[in-house]
């Protein structure tokens, strides 16, 4: 687990990376990925304050309560992105019925 900790911000940058990838291809499992993968950046990070560890920027290591809110905002930022992106789909997938159907 220490491994893990010590190279957690380069595990972001990565995982970072990777949903933007996704994203790009598919909003929705973009979305959803992302929120998972804020919620495991918080419980892994959280785990490290626990253990003395601490999660920032160079040379500013952000207090737990920062790093927690910033997960959260994320996370909850991106699935409601995901959210907004399906209903979306939805909506113009029903529009596009109602056009067939009167077409």
């Amino acid at each position: 687990m220490d491994q893990i900790l010590e190279g957690l911000p380069v595990y972001m940058m990565i995982g970072i990376v990777v949903v933007i990838g996704i994203s790009q291809f598919n909003r929705v499992l973009g979305a959803i990925l992302s929120a998972i993968f804020w919620i495991a950046v918080a419980i892994v990070g959280n785990h490290g304050y626990d253990q003395g560890h601490s999660v920032g920027l160079p040379d500013f290591p952000f207090p737990r309560v920062v790093f927690l809110g910033i997960c959260l905002m994320f996370g909850g930022f991106h699935a409601t992105a995901g959210w907004v992106s399906w209903r979306r789909k939805q909506i113009a997938q029903s529009r596009k019925q109602l056009e067939d159907e009167e077409g």
